[in-house]
């Protein structure tokens, strides 16, 4: 009876407050305690404070300790230019009206409050591109200690607008920053102060590294009289080019390499052209897969996209030279593009250099006779007599027919002679031009190769 009645004294004391709780309550009366201290604690607070700050001095600011747990990179989104990350904020302030004495409480030196019952600073994501306004949304509550120490740690998903440099792109590095910081009270009312960042549970990214991250404070004045403070988060982002090492830049080497091969196809073969123009068809097919992942800007263009471009115009120019050599290949009247002293200068002066054996043109073909209208050929005039039936040829008369068409055939076979020498300086001369075109388009080629591989970074 007398053990029955000292167990309920003591309950009684610890109850009211008088005694701390000891360990070996069970956890049903701890949770009675504390529900009973919530009670206490939220009984007229709601109107306690100055400005709806709870601050028990209307003249004193609340410091606000902001800091940041990042989590993950979601996305970064370059067609929208936005960045989506997973974070968790950490906010800590002091409450004057929140605070109690541990030894009237059962020992209690911590407490969880519902965060829509107790005050939280009204921080917002400035730069905020979601559908909403850019607040933060309450999901967590509001742990105090018995000194009125109040921690808020607020888990959320933000979408904040990131203005990306692709000037490098594929191996660019991106800075991206996230702004907080109160939406109506000033440093007067509320002065944030930057904390720490937390990367200790960070989630790598599959397209970028997280290189760098940092944060600091900026005050700004809007409206000339007051300032407001804010938190920037910056995030230093590279990018992984392993994906476009493997599916775009090794594949555009491939055609650059098919490009310069092209020439060692004869080039009054048709196969070069239609070889020359697949290839150029899967450059643009290339480009445009490359523009659908990035933003739809003109203040910058981005490294690969130049690249595609210097190896299209490479593939074109490999097209009409191509055409050109083609053409030259059958130099006939009533057009020849190239005058017989351009010729003779590249197959006499270019030739050799470029190591080409040029054949030496054959021998003019010269024939001599006797002009069958000189007395000395033909010693008298010879009479043609005809009759209705007969017609008399003499001898002298049959001769100088003879005399002529040889003079003829010789003729024309002089101008066959040289008209096939002329096509086979026209065929050689279209050869080194070919020679030419080909050393051109492989320098630069090789020179375009080298620079875009010596941009890339070493931790690529």
């Amino acid at each position: 009876m007398m053990r029955t009645l000292r167990t309920a004294t003591l309950t009684l004391l610890i109850v009211r407050g008088f005694l701390p709780a000891p360990s070996f309550f069970p956890p049903a009366f701890c949770q009675s305690t504390r529900m009973s201290l919530q009670d206490a604690l939220l009984t007229n607070y709601s109107t306690c404070g100055a400005g709806a700050l709870p601050v028990a001095d209307p003249s004193t600011a609340i410091n606000l300790l902001f800091g940041v747990a990042i989590h993950q990179i979601l996305e970064l989104r370059g067609t929208e230019q936005t960045l989506v990350t997973r974070l968790w904020l950490r906010m800590s302030w002091h409450d004057d009206f929140l605070q109690w004495n541990p030894a009237n409480h059962g020992g209690i030196e911590t407490l969880a409050l519902p965060v829509k019952k107790v005050w939280t600073p009204d921080i917002f994501l400035y730069n905020n591109v979601h559908g909403e306004a850019g607040g933060l949304k309450k999901v967590a509550d509001v742990v105090l200690d018995s000194d009125g120490n109040a921690t808020w740690l607020q888990p959320g998903i933000f979408r904040s607008a990131c203005s990306m440099d692709i000037s490098l792109f594929p191996f660019d590095e991106q800075t991206c920053e996230l702004h907080f910081g109160s939406w109506v009270h000033p440093t007067s009312r509320i002065d944030i102060t930057p904390g720490e960042i937390d990367t200790s549970e960070y989630q790598e990214n599959e397209q970028f590294l997280l290189a760098k991250s940092e944060i600091h404070k900026e005050v700004r004045s809007y409206d000339g009289n007051a300032t407001y403070a804010k938190v920037k988060v910056r995030l230093q982002l590279k990018r992984r080019c392993d994906y476009y090492k493997f599916n775009m830049i090794q594949p555009w080497v491939i055609l650059m390499v098919l490009n310069i091969a092209a020439f060692y196809i004869p080039a009054d073969c048709g196969e070069r052209l239609g070889f020359t123009i697949t290839i150029l068809l899967s450059l643009v097919l290339f480009q445009e897969v490359v523009a659908q992942q990035l933003p739809h800007t003109s203040t910058t263009t981005p490294l690969l996209s130049r690249f595609f471009a210097m190896t299209t115009g490479l593939v074109s120019f490999t097209i009409l030279a191509t055409i050109l050599v083609t053409r030259l290949s059958y130099c006939t009247l009533p057009s020849r593009l190239l005058s017989p002293r351009i010729r003779r200068a590249l197959l006499d002066k270019v030739a050799p250099r470029l190591g080409m054996g040029v054949s030496k043109p054959r021998k003019k073909l010269c024939v001599s006779f006797s002009d069958p209208n000189n007395e000395t050929f033909i010693k008298h005039d010879t009479l043609i007599s005809r009759s209705n039936s007969v017609c008399e040829v003499t001898t002298d008369h049959l001769v100088k027919d003879i005399a002529k068409f040889c003079r003829g055939f010789t003729l024309y076979l002089k101008a066959k002679h040289d008209a096939e020498d002329e096509l086979e300086e026209c065929k050689m001369a279209a050869l080194v031009l070919d020679r030419i075109f080909l050393i051109i388009v492989g320098t630069l080629s090789a020179a375009q190769c080298f620079y875009f591989l010596a941009m890339e970074p070493d931790n690529c």
